[in-house]
């Protein structure tokens, strides 16, 4: 097995980096790789400068990039200070096993060259060297370098490979270590380099300072960096007090797909019916919200003052908002109300609001709307006195469950003899200038019943000029609306057959609403114009 660049664009080579593969991987997970990393590796190096402000590579150009069929992750050797004035060219070993993509190709490589320029910073993020050793990144170092690389990740990707992942190996412990006071020179995949990586998230993403500020910061520890940014000395503190109040090991394990479990989620809502029934007439939920959400999925605890009344489940899991169903179990013939407190809890805040459990024929509903069938035109006159007139309830969906659904209506100031049906029918109208009121009330086999009324006054046969402006009105309104349902047209000589043929459909139909409007509009107008005439 040995390193080539055979076949390679350039020889491997691009203006910073020098790519080579091992011969003994298949062309998929050698040469095609080795091209599609050459396409990228300048773009990426672009992005580690802009996070290093100011400093100065203090190894040679090019960097060597090796690909090979190992698994492991990634590796670099840092030389000793005497070897730099002669020019020191790192090698980047990158192991990705046997499953290897350039997604995860480029993510090993960000992270060592994030390293070197850690290291020629000199600014804390990497270990002290001598003139005959190098050093390593140490625990702050491999924790600013899982985080850039994390960071870097994020942009075309939804989570960090499988197996390179360090946040859960901290996160997920009962009693969680502190890594920002200390700085071991710790560069496994740990506990110490999950809190350290976890912390500078925390810095980033709940603390709002930027990749380039926390780069900059100096410090012998990440509570110096802390320090540096903040002029605090309760980085640990807050930081771990945020942790364990949002994510508490009893109610883990975590997985955070980049690592990243800042800004943290905040309970700001918990929306309750006020008044619900062992019989719903619409879905017995709550539904608690977050703002801001949370990154991962965490638990909210529910309660209830009164579970023989309402029952709700222990925990909530959620990011941004979950529904949680309410459970009412069926009260005695004696019972009349109750009210509940349900309460929300996340992160030390509570939100606890009343409900009202009633009898299902005590559910409030909306009122029933009551209209006139307008069966002939409805811009005419209407409640003629003599004529007939049925009615009808436009929302009977208020109540959701039809099952034995009856109508009662009353009439007062006219006669109906069929009061039980959707519809209500008086045969003939009272005298002219008789008010009627009209009141109906249904009520399915649960008892759960919404109630509505309509009143009237009738009217002669006999237009006055107020019928007549009003009709013209009418007709004028109807025309106008109907213009609004005119399709776009698509041109003859590029549109589909099928669909012209729709619109033609379409068309004709408006057509002729249209004209029918328009003739009773001129019809209404001569009839006023005759009418004003003969006053």
């Amino acid at each position: 097995m040995a390193q080539v660049t055979t076949n390679l664009p350039n020889g491997g080579q691009t203006a910073h980096f020098a790519i080579s593969y091992d011969d003994a991987l298949s062309k998929a997970k050698g040469h095609d790789l080795a091209v599609a990393l050459m396409g990228f590796v300048e773009g990426d190096l672009n992005q580690i400068v802009n996070w290093f402000i100011g400093v100065n590579f203090h190894f040679s150009f090019p960097i060597n990039v090796q690909i090979t069929g190992n698994s492991g992750g990634a590796s670099w050797t840092d030389p000793p200070d005497i070897a730099l004035p002669f020019g020191y060219n790192p090698t980047v070993v990158l192991s990705p096993g046997s499953s290897p993509t350039i997604g995860l190709l480029r993510y090993l490589l960000v992270s060592e060259v994030t390293e070197m320029y850690m290291a020629s910073q000199g600014k804390g993020w990497f270990e002290s060297t001598s003139i005959f050793s190098g050093a390593d990144e140490g625990s702050m170092g491999e924790s600013l370098s899982r985080f850039l690389a994390a960071n870097f990740l994020s942009a075309f990707a939804s989570s960090i490979p499988f197996g390179f992942s360090v946040v859960p190996l901290w996160l997920n412990q009962p009693v969680l270590l502190d890594a920002v006071n200390i700085a071991p020179d710790d560069i496994q995949p740990d506990a110490v380099t999950g809190c350290g990586t976890c912390f500078l998230f925390f810095l980033q993403n709940q603390l709002g300072f930027s990749i380039q500020q926390i780069v900059a910061a100096n410090g012998s520890s990440l509570a110096e960096v802390y320090h540096s940014l903040t002029g605090k000395t309760d980085g640990w503190q807050a930081f771990s007090k945020l942790v364990q109040d949002h994510y508490p090991f009893a109610s883990g394990p975590y997985f955070p797909p980049l690592d990243n479990i800042f800004p943290v989620g905040e309970l700001s809502n918990f929306v309750v019916p006020g008044i619900l029934s062992w019989v719903s007439n619409a879905p017995n939920v709550a539904v608690v919200v977050f703002n801001p959400v949370a990154p991962i999925p965490v638990d909210v605890t529910l309660t209830s003052d009164a579970p023989s009344f309402i029952s709700v489940p222990a925990t909530a899991k959620m990011t941004s908002s979950a529904t949680v169903n309410l459970t009412v179990p069926q009260q005695s013939a004696a019972f009349v109300s109750k009210t509940v407190h349900l309460t929300a809890g996340y992160a030390g805040k509570q939100i606890k609001l009343p409900v009202k459990v009633v009898r299902p024929e005590d559910i409030p509903l909306p009122p029933l709307i009551i209209k006139p069938s307008l069966a002939g035109d409805p811009c005419s006159k209407k409640f003629i006195a003599a004529s007939s007139q049925s009615f009808y309830v436009s929302n009977p969906d208020v109540i959701h469950d039809k099952t034995g659904l009856t109508y009662k209506w009353t009439v007062t100031g006219a006669s109906a003899s069929v009061t039980d049906q959707p519809t209500l029918t008086i045969p003939s109208l009272p005298p002219a200038g008789t008010t009627v009121d009209i009141s109906v009330e249904i009520k399915n086999a649960s008892k759960i019943h919404a109630q509505g009324d309509f009143s009237f006054i009738t009217t002669s046969e006999q237009f006055t000029l107020s019928d007549m402006i009003r009709e013209v009105q009418c007709r004028l309104s109807r025309y106008k609306e109907i213009n609004k349902f005119i399709p776009p047209w698509v041109p003859i000589e590029t549109g589909d057959p099928a669909v012209i043929n729709e619109q033609l459909a379409s068309l004709e139909a408006v057509t002729k609403r249209q004209i029918d409007a328009g003739n009773g509009l001129i019809k209404s107008v001569e009839i006023a114009r005759s009418f004003i005439q003969k006053r």
